[in-house]
């Protein structure tokens, strides 16, 4: 592995973010993309809307889940407690 060609990768990816773009941090936060700043971008999370300023060092990756992918989990998350409760 050139780890020069995966460190030039992460930086171009990082520069290139834009409105829209589904991300998802080292933290494991997830999000879209609704402004881009010099060195920060404002994060839009999932499910609540709420919008929160992070680096752009700390974006790990574009996400390619969709949303409807994440409420359907949720749905399978709750119907295994509902059984649990019965």
């Amino acid at each position: 592995i050139d780890y020069c060609d995966v460190t030039q990768w992460f930086l171009k990816m990082q520069d290139d973010l834009k409105e829209g773009d589904k991300i998802v941090t080292y933290s494991g936060m997830a999000g879209v993309v609704s402004k881009v700043l010099e060195d920060r971008i404002i994060l839009k999370t999932y499910p609540n809307e709420i919008e929160i300023s992070i680096e752009k060092w700390a974006v790990a990756g574009l996400d390619d889940r969709t949303i409807e992918d994440e409420k359907d989990d949720s749905k399978k998350v709750k119907n295994k407690e509902n059984k649990k409760e019965k």
